[in-house]
């Protein structure tokens, strides 16, 4: 399960990486059988090139070039406010019938 951890980007780096630690022990001790948890800081710092709208496309489109699979499988969400970003990311991930999940911790 290849998840990408949508967080607000005013959290602190520390913050961030403590929840995609903890969401990813959540996941695995419900079941999940391999979790791999990206967080929107690490993807954005990979694959941003100055468009938030391409960037957002991008993280629910993006296929990995060797498995020919998304590169995301669901996008989790920490906090039922967010910002714009986040924002036109939950609503592409939703339009184009993706999973999308919030997590409240």
């Amino acid at each position: 399960m290849r998840i990408f951890f949508a967080h607000s980007s005013a959290d602190p780096p520390a913050e961030i990486e403590k929840m995609a630690k903890q969401l990813k022990l959540f996941l695995l001790d419900r079941g999940a059988p391999k979790v791999t948890v990206t967080t929107g800081r690490k993807d954005y710092s990979r694959n941003f090139r100055g468009d938030w709208k391409g960037w957002a496309e991008g993280v629910v489109s993006r296929i990995n070039a060797t498995t020919r699979k998304p590169v995301y499988d669901m996008v989790i969400v920490p906090d039922r406010r967010c910002g714009r970003a986040t924002a036109q990311l939950i609503s592409a991930w939703i339009g184009a019938d993706r999973p999308a999940v919030f997590w409240d911790k």
